[in-house]
């Protein structure tokens, strides 16, 4: 390469691989980029789609002709119910919040949010208070409160 003045230029070894690095990058941005507008371009428009023409002689939508998504899609499954499920695999098992999270990591349920454990321990709290697990022990201090499922509801 030659610099302004029509002299060489010298580069060194980690800058060719660091202009590489930054082309390599550009080239990357630029065929998102193209897949995008490739992705727009094939896009059918308003007129093109398969709408029943809700639009009327002055150009307005008139929503009453348009169909609303039905509210009772499939339920997402909250945190709450992955452990409702999981203490009752726990069967009459004695446990605890940790032995809840330590279930959820391995099923591939947990978070590493900070304050993850303190979620799980407000939703086991719940569950007992709803009447799903009862409390065998009774902790205080660093020693954990021990539960148990209630199979016989």
């Amino acid at each position: 390469m030659k610099n302004k003045r029509g002299g060489a230029m010298s580069f060194s070894l980690d800058s060719l691989v660091q202009m590489a690095e930054e082309k390599r990058k550009e080239l990357e941005e630029l065929e998102a980029a193209i897949r995008v507008m490739k992705r727009l371009n094939n896009a059918p428009t308003i007129e093109e789609s398969s709408i029943d023409n809700p639009i009327n002689e002055t150009g307005l939508i008139d929503i009453t002709d348009l169909e609303e998504p039905s509210s009772e899609g499939p339920k997402k499954r909250s945190l709450k119910d992955d452990i409702r499920d999981l203490v009752e695999r726990f069967g009459d098992q004695e446990f605890t919040v940790s032995h809840v999270e330590s279930a959820l990591k391995k099923l591939g349920k947990a978070s590493d949010a900070k304050n993850f454990k303190n979620r799980l321990s407000m939703l086991v709290r719940t569950l007992y208070e709803d009447g799903v697990i009862e409390r065998t022990f009774e902790g205080s201090g660093k020693t954990p409160h021990k539960y148990r499922y209630i199979t016989n509801k």
